[in-house]
């Protein structure tokens, strides 16, 4: 399909100068059947202790050269053909000014259309841009009908998970409200124990006050008659021990 050239093209009396745009790249290597080392007079740079920056045109003049001689251009050619310049400027560069002129050829060629030619490259245009725009459209669709397929099996699964969950949590607060109840009624049966043994314990206490009360008399009865058995015993004593 031709391309339309951009703004960056500016025409000249001699012919098409241009400039490109670096970051564009291009798949365009030029070759030529002189395999012996090319005999390219070398612009030798005197080193200065930094890196020397290239230009474009630098570039394309040594490609020019090189074109000329019958050399082959590649990037190590070029630095070669330089002296200067890193590996990836100079590549950038050597895509850019086949690109550039690539688009001079089609530009030239473009322009030598007839009217009629140009009606049919513009039907052809229209054609391809809403072909393409449908396959994209078409392409989008399918994407988004993927993902939602996607998601809906994701959610799907999710939801079957949480009902399973759901289950076995219905199940184990089932069982968890099954012995809260037992133990509940187990410490209702505790406090009624704890109750009867309160006042067991009562009672067992007040027999056990009446139990000190009766020992306490029963001491003092027996003072009370230890005491008397003393005194008697201190009589007999006392008789026995008269002389008769």
């Amino acid at each position: 399909m031709s391309t339309v050239v951009d703004n960056t093209e500016k025409r000249t009396e001699q012919g098409v100068t241009v400039k490109c745009n670096v970051t564009e790249e291009c798949n365009v290597t030029q070759k030529c059947n002189n395999t012996d080392n090319c005999n390219v007079t070398k612009s030798v740079t005197p080193y200065t202790g930094a890196t020397q920056n290239i230009t474009y045109e630098d570039v394309s003049t040594s490609i020019q050269q090189l074109e000329a001689k019958g050399c082959k251009v590649s990037t190590k050619s070029v630095r070669e053909l330089l002296s200067r310049g890193s590996y990836s400027t100079i590549s950038k560069f050597i895509a850019c000014f086949y690109q550039q002129r690539h688009r001079t050829e089609e530009n030239l060629r473009l322009s030598n259309l007839n009217e009629d030619d140009c009606l049919r490259l513009a039907k052809q245009i229209v054609v391809l841009a809403a072909t393409g725009n449908r396959q994209s459209c078409i392409q989008k669709l399918n994407e988004e009908k993927t993902q939602y397929d996607q998601l809906r099996a994701s959610l799907a699964h999710t939801i079957e998970d949480l009902c399973n969950n759901n289950d076995s949590l219905s199940k184990e607060n089932k069982r968890l409200n099954d012995e809260l109840t037992k133990s509940q009624n187990s410490l209702s049966l505790l406090k009624d124990k704890l109750s009867e043994n309160a006042v067991e314990v009562n009672k067992l206490r007040n027999e056990l006050k009446l139990h000190e009360n009766t020992i306490t008399d029963i001491c003092k009865r027996n003072e009370e008659k230890t005491a008397q058995y003393i005194s008697q015993i201190e009589e007999l004593k006392k008789l026995i021990q008269k002389p008769k």
